[in-house]
């Protein structure tokens, strides 16, 4: 989905015992370090988690633009890259 300006990729950082400017620094050390480069949210109590019901990470829902859930995915497994390209074609009405 590189380069292609109507998708958004967002991390959010959950569980964390850090709070306030301590959370942010610690965050954005660690994405410093590992050279990530998508935007991240600070969700320390896990409410965005909870809120689509996921009980673990990794964890990662696909949300079109409208606004609505089109379909989340819980774990890791060898396809995910294939699963989560199709999801988001889907929430784009670009295929299945």
């Amino acid at each position: 989905m590189k380069g292609n300006d109507r998708v958004v990729v967002m991390a959010v950082n959950v569980w964390e015992q850090s709070k306030g400017e301590e959370l942010r620094k610690k965050v954005a050390d660690f994405w410093q370090k590992q050279s990530f480069t998508m935007r991240v949210a600070l969700d320390p109590e896990g409410k965005l988690v909870s809120k689509y019901g996921f009980q673990g990470i990794p964890a990662m829902v696909v949300i079109g633009p409208d606004g609505k859930l089109v379909d989340s995915h819980m774990g890791y497994d060898a396809d995910i890259a294939d699963k989560l390209a199709a999801s988001v074609k889907q929430a784009l009405g670009t295929g299945k």
